[in-house]
């Protein structure tokens, strides 16, 4: 239910790898202009992202492009912040609270999108 409504993590983090696929400012603390680079006219690339899937997330820590978040718990932490605000800053990305059962709870359902982790064997290649 957080997911889905007050931490509002579905409006980005949506489909079944739960990408949107889309660029946004989540308003981390960052000098890097992000998609701003590409697109220098377009106000709302400044510090944008593309919305990484949540599929075996547990596997990937650090969190962020810049890997200012070290684990679950603080990038959860962090969007409860809302981040730096700023115009560039995603209007989906705001403050919302969570009381430690809410927190616990959201942080084992993202744990539960992780599978799994099998060895995948290197193919061998000709000469």
């Amino acid at each position: 239910m957080l997911f889905n409504g007050k931490a509002g993590c579905a409006a980005c983090h949506s489909g079944w790898n739960l990408p949107d696929n889309k660029f946004h400012d989540i308003g981390t603390d960052t000098e890097d202009i992000g998609r701003a680079q590409l697109e220098p006219d377009n106000p709302m690339a400044k510090h944008a992202f593309k919305t990484p899937g949540l599929r075996n997330l547990t596997q990937r820590a650090p969190f962020t492009h810049n890997g200012s978040q070290a684990d679950l718990k603080s990038i959860l932490a962090f969007y409860a912040t809302g981040g730096v605000e700023r115009p560039s800053r995603s209007k989906l990305i705001k403050p919302f609270s969570m009381n430690d059962q809410e927190s616990e709870d959201l942080l084992a359902f993202m744990q539960s999108l992780t599978g799994e982790k099998s060895a995948t064997p290197m193919p061998v290649l000709p000469n």
